[in-house]
């Protein structure tokens, strides 16, 4: 099941009906004027999702390391939002994540020297978007 609200100019926090939308597999909320923390019960109701987009609101708090029990999550949105705290060390856990979007958050301690690296595939994609960053500020581009 897909829920699509993004860019409706929705206002205040998150939305209570959605944790108990249980069959939800996309859920795309950006774009939106949304405040306040993200409800513990999306990490733990919605353990259906692939699609979770939460990209341009002005979410705060931290992100719950229960973020773990998506574990069908291949796209994550989380940019331009008010995020504090660490990233949970635990999403390294969603072995199906493919794209992350954690772009102007207000994260402190995002390099957590207690983390440990990633490894196998979410260290192959790290890797790739660091090469493709680095790329990308290149004066001279490399054929």
């Amino acid at each position: 099941m897909n829920l699509s609200l993004g860019q409706n100019e929705l206002t205040l926090e998150f939305p209570d009906f959605i944790p108990k939308c249980r069959n939800l597999t996309f859920l795309d909320l950006g774009s939106n004027k949304l405040t306040g923390l993200i409800p513990e019960m999306v990490f733990t109701n919605l353990g259906k999702l692939e699609s979770l987009f939460l990209t341009d609101n002005s979410f705060h708090g931290s992100l719950s390391s229960n973020i773990s029990i998506l574990s069908k999550l291949k796209n994550l949105g989380l940019g331009s939002n008010q995020f504090t705290g660490p990233i949970p060390e635990d999403i390294g856990l969603i072995s199906d994540l493919e794209i992350i979007e954690m772009y102007d958050l207000f994260l402190k301690d995002v390099l957590d020297q207690r983390l440990q690296p990633p490894i196998g595939p979410l260290a192959n994609k790290v890797v790739l978007v660091v090469s493709m960053a680095l790329a990308c500020t290149r004066t001279t581009p490399e054929s």
